[in-house]
């Protein structure tokens, strides 16, 4: 689908589409951008620059409307017009999403979606942005390289092999999605309730709370404390 069948790239790519908060991919080959733009283009798509005059209309729309924005040639400083949206500062009322934009408050679509990409090979990102976005480093390595050298052969002489593996390879990377998410709702299960009133731990659990298909609690998880 565009994104290079590396494990690399592919650990990107999940992490990409599975991070909380929304993804801001160093690319300086452009490795990122041509996945994400391929990705996306059913899906009304707007590629947008924060030099652009009036871009946050387009952001507006897209937040209503269930677009997707990608911020290209993204700096080393992000313009904090986009903050909302970046930082989710979402309020929900009756079950309403909805988001202050431009000094007006927007209903937030499940369809939105938003990615930022860099060409800069090595940015000195300030602690606030790595706070407010999951920064995601698509350049290309040596070894990822030999590898897409290596999988292109393999998929030239014997196609079948090749296919096993990029499943193989997916599996184990969401797999991990998979245990990370599970020890840590172990370590708030093992924690919380010593500082927190039932109430306030039970409120904290639900936001956590997966659905029933995804993982479940280990009963014999060691304390860590």
């Amino acid at each position: 689908d565009g994104l290079p069948d590396d494990e690399l790239s592919i650990q990107n790519g999940i992490l990409t589409e599975n991070a909380k908060r929304w993804p801001l991919a160093i690319d300086p080959e452009n490795q990122a951008i041509i996945w994400l733009k391929k990705k996306s283009e059913n899906s009304n798509l707007k590629v947008i620059t924060f030099n652009r005059e009036n871009y946050m209309k387009q952001v507006n729309l897209a937040v209503k409307n269930g677009g997707v924005i990608l911020v290209e040639n993204v700096g080393e400083v992000i313009d904090p017009n986009i903050n909302p949206v970046l930082e989710k500062n979402y309020i929900i009322k009756n079950g309403i999403v909805t988001l202050i934009l431009d000094g007006g408050e927007v209903t937030v679509s499940s369809e939105f979606k938003l990615f930022l990409v860099t060409k800069l090979a090595n940015p000195r990102y300030t602690p606030a942005i790595m706070a407010k976005a999951t920064v995601i480093n698509f350049s290309i390595t040596m070894d990822g390289l030999e590898e897409q050298l290596l999988n292109e052969c393999v998929r030239h002489e014997k196609p079948h092999i090749e296919e096993s593996r990029k499943k193989l390879v997916e599996d184990m990377n969401k797999n991990k999605i998979i245990l990370i998410k599970s020890f840590f709702l172990n370590f708030l299960i093992s924690v919380l309730p010593r500082i927190l009133s039932f109430n306030a731990f039970s409120f904290i659990l639900s936001k956590f709370i997966p659905q029933p298909s995804s993982f479940t609690l280990t009963e014999n998880m060691p304390s860590l404390f």
